[in-house]
């Protein structure tokens, strides 16, 4: 991850690893811009004590290291708070209490779906669902049969072609519902008379409406000699079909205990999706997490050798100035500068 700094202020921008470290830009400019400063001005005053007939540059020394160490400080101001925050984020980042929490929710919902998945083994289903909407399909069928067969019939009450199609089509709804409840409630009835009075009553109600029908049929035909298009012929004909579909309705269709088996398999299904929802978005929080304490780490450990490198690089920078400072006042003076062993384990010590 490399942080880039454009202004005083630490402004960061992440990518999505750590190649290269840190750099502030901000600051490395201020440091340029004090290392010449301060070089130009020990220049200067190498000249000046060269004038004034000095025999050394041991104030130069002086100088130098003790602005090296102000730019030092200034480093150390601008990084430390960074790297104070990352250590803030590491203390309060609990890894170790959040894995532990984490783990003892997944085992409890782990426990929790292997319990509902001896659940659902335990409810036997009597019902084929496979084949239910074979079923539903074929009731359907039978029960629109007339709106196949005589749609255009319509056309004596509804003006228009495409509204008497809406008209067979909303026949045929009602028809297709009327059959499937009656099969429904024939199931539902708790003895054979209760049966037989939903199942005469349906083919009766059918028969009204296929009449009715048939009549709507001989209208539109304009030919009353036909048997076939005699309203009580046309009647019987659909009300057998009718009379199919409740029947399949009736020994197909799913009963109320068998739709309540379904649904409670069903319904523990979805509490296993959502404990496994649940148990995936904690071990996804654990995951990130980790990641942004493993982060905060390397963010630490690269202003750390940031900062050490800066410092690594302004001793170097120190010690290139008094050289060079040295250089110019033997020149100058054709003398060699004696520089004891001395001042140089002091200007370590400075740094």
């Amino acid at each position: 991850m490399i942080l880039f700094v454009h202004n005083k202020k630490l402004k960061m921008k992440y990518s999505n690893e750590f190649y290269f470290g840190i750099r502030v830009d901000s600051l490395e400019q201020d440091i340029k811009a004090s290392l010449l400063e301060l070089k130009d001005k020990a220049i200067q005053n190498t000249d000046l004590i060269v004038h004034q007939g000095l025999k050394d540059t041991l104030v130069i020394q002086h100088e130098v290291a003790t602005g090296i160490e102000v730019i030092k400080n200034k480093v150390s101001k601008t990084l430390d708070t960074e790297i104070e925050k990352l250590n803030q984020e590491l203390l309060q980042g609990d890894l170790d209490e959040l894995k532990n929490r984490t783990m003892h929710e997944v085992d409890i919902k782990d426990q929790k779906i292997k319990n509902l998945d001896v659940d659902i083994r335990r409810i036997k289903i009597t019902y084929d669902w496979s084949s239910y909407y074979k079923v539903l399909i074929g009731i359907v069928a039978l029960s629109s049969i007339d709106a196949l067969m005589n749609y255009s019939s319509y056309q004596v009450i509804a003006k228009y072609l495409f509204l008497a199609i809406l008209l067979a089509i909303a026949t045929a709804v009602g028809l297709s519902f009327a059959s499937h409840t009656i099969g429904k409630r024939m199931q539902k009835a708790l003895t054979t008379k209760a049966k037989w009075i939903w199942f005469l009553s349906g083919l009766f109600g059918g028969g009204v409406v296929f009449f009715g029908l048939g009549l709507l049929r001989q209208t539109y035909l304009r030919d009353t000699g036909l048997l076939a298009n005699s309203p009580i012929i046309w009647m019987l004909l659909n009300n057998f079909f009718f009379a199919v579909a409740v029947l399949l309705a009736y020994t197909k269709l799913p009963t109320e205990a068998q739709e309540k088996e379904k649904q409670l398999k069903d319904q523990k299904l979805l509490e296993i999706e959502k404990l496994k929802k649940e148990k995936s978005e904690l071990i996804g929080q654990l995951e990130r997490e980790v990641k942004r304490i493993h982060e905060c780490k390397q963010k630490l450990e690269s202003f750390k050798i940031y900062r050490n490198n800066l410092f690594t690089q302004l001793d170097s920078e120190r010690d290139h100035i008094i050289s060079n400072c040295n250089r110019e006042f033997t020149i100058k003076c054709g003398s060699r500068l004696q520089s004891p062993p001395q001042l140089l384990i002091q200007n370590d010590q400075l740094s």
